[in-house]
């Protein structure tokens, strides 16, 4: 557990170094601690998921070698997205933040990449009214990208209310049309196999 708290207090210190850092040799080098501490496991996620459907054109004539080194790199470019992007406010611990980040890109690209070029769809919140009056949906999103997804997902780990007048607020639309998003996002999830995981973030 002293190792854990240690560990921890030693990431959340580089994290604002790599974030705040008094130059650009200081911010980078926070960022290479970090990867050595947090590198393994994220890219080993990436790694098991390229595994888990053999569904990937971009990797297929690959050697083992080939694609571990293709994905090692992949990793530590979104690593250091992710540092960015994360913010300590969320009370997510950066480690399991940066691991679900890490699976959810895995996932998307096996998506572009199926062979079955099989797209997770949703809909623009604003254009859920007309659906009904049109027959027809509006511009499609990946589930990764839509609003819906997105304003849940920032409520429930920010612990803010996630009802559906909240959600709406966020994201511009209306309370009816969020309930409406909502069934077809957890449609979708489930689809994808992602249903059970997206509620035990949720539930978290």
């Amino acid at each position: 557990m002293k190792h854990n708290n240690r560990q921890a207090t030693q990431i959340a210190n580089l994290v604002t170094l790599a974030k705040y850092g008094a130059n650009a040799d200081i911010r980078q080098q926070a960022v290479n601690d970090l990867w050595d501490i947090c590198g393994e496991q994220i890219s080993g996620v990436m790694l098991k998921n390229s595994y888990k459907v053999d569904s990937d054109r971009e990797y297929h004539d690959m050697t083992p070698e080939k694609r571990n080194d293709d994905i090692f790199d992949k990793a530590y470019i979104a690593f250091r997205e992710w540092v960015d992007s994360f913010d300590p406010s969320f009370g997510v611990p950066f480690l399991a933040y940066t691991s679900q980040k890490s699976g959810w890109l895995m996932q998307d690209d096996k998506r572009k990449n199926s062979k079955r070029c099989k797209r997770v769809d949703v809909f623009d919140p604003n254009g859920v009214a007309d659906d009904d009056e049109k027959g027809r949906s509006s511009k499609p999103k990946s589930v990764e990208e839509s609003a819906i997804f997105k304003a849940m997902l920032q409520s429930a780990v920010r612990g803010y209310d996630c009802s559906d007048a909240k959600v709406a607020e966020k994201i511009g639309c209306t309370r009816a049309n969020t309930g409406v998003l909502h069934k077809k996002m957890l449609k979708l999830l489930k689809e994808e196999g992602l249903d059970e995981e997206f509620r035990q973030l949720m539930a978290a």
